[in-house]
C-alpha cells in the first residue's frame, strides 16, 4: 500500500573507527546486524580472514 511504501527507509552507509578488540563480527553486531561480517570485510577491501586494524576508518551499513 502507499502507506507501507511511505514507511520504507533505505539502509545507509556510515563510517566507523575501529577500536581495540573489534572484530568483523562485533562491528556487524554493533551496527545492527544489517550485513554479515564477511560482507563488511569485503566492502572495506579486506580478505575475509583478515581483521580490521585499530584506528582504521570503515564503511558500515546502518538502518535509514
Amino acid at each position: 500500500s502507499a502507506a507501507e511504501a511511505a514507511e520504507i527507509r533505505p539502509n545507509l552507509i556510515d563510517l566507523y573507527t575501529v577500536r581495540q578488540g573489534d572484530t568483523w563480527q562485533s562491528i556487524a553486531e554493533r551496527a545492527g546486524g544489517l550485513v554479515k561480517p564477511t560482507t563488511l570485510a569485503i566492502m572495506n577491501g579486506h580478505a575475509v580472514a583478515d581483521q580490521p586494524r585499530v584506528g582504521e576508518r570503515l564503511k558500515i551499513v546502518v538502518s535509514g
